[in-house]
C-alpha cells in the first residue's frame, strides 16, 4: 500500500494533495511501538508524505481527535485493518468521503476533488493545518487521511 500511496502523492501533490497517516496498534499489534521505530520503517519504504504520532483511530476514550471528528462526519463504523479506510477532505475543508476497502474509488474521488482532467498542474494549495492537534512524524499503517484543504470545524 505504501507504493500506491507514494504514487498518488507524487502524481498529485503539485495540485495540493496532502496525505496524512495515522499509525495504530489496533490491528493485530502490527505497528511498531515507538515513533523512532515507525519513522525508520517508513523512511525505508521511501514515504514522502506526513505521518502523525501513534494513536487510536477507532471510537473510544482514547480515540485521536482527528478520527473522532472524521467519524462524526461520516460513519462511526470501526476501521478494521491497516489501510482499509480512507477519509477525503475537499479544498472547502469539508469531509467529503469515507471509503472502506476500495483503492480504485479513492484514486477516482481524489482526482474528482482535485478536478484533474488530464492532471494539468495547478498552483500549490495551503498545507493541511490541524492546529494544536497536529503531530509530527512521517507515515505508516492505520487510516490514511487524504486532504485537499484545512478541516472545517476542528
Amino acid at each position: 500500500m505504501y507504493k500506491a500511496l507514494n504514487k498518488l502523492y507524487s502524481e498529485h501533490q503539485h495540485a495540493g494533495l496532502e496525505i496524512l497517516g495515522f499509525p495504530s496498534r489496533e490491528f493485530g499489534g502490527q505497528e511498531f511501538e515507538t515513533g523512532p521505530e515507525i519513522a525508520k520503517f517508513v523512511k525505508g519504504k521511501g514515504v514522502e508524505f506526513q505521518m502523525m504520532e501513534l494513536s487510536k483511530v477507532n471510537p473510544g476514550n482514547e480515540q485521536n481527535p482527528v478520527h473522532k471528528f472524521l467519524m462524526e462526519h461520516t460513519s462511526n463504523k470501526e476501521i478494521n485493518w491497516n489501510f482499509s479506510t480512507t477519509f477525503l477532505i475537499g479544498r472547502d475543508g469539508e469531509v467529503h468521503y469515507r471509503i472502506d476497502k476500495n483503492w480504485d474509488i479513492v484514486v477516482k474521488k481524489v482526482e474528482q476533488l482535485l478536478d484533474v482532467p488530464g492532471d494539468a498542474p495547478e498552483p500549490p494549495q495551503p498545507k493541511v493545518d490541524l492546529g494544536a492537534r497536529r503531530r509530527t512524524q512521517t507515515f505508516t499503517k492505520g487510516a490514511p487521511l487524504i486532504s485537499l484543504g484545512t478541516l472545517k470545524g476542528m
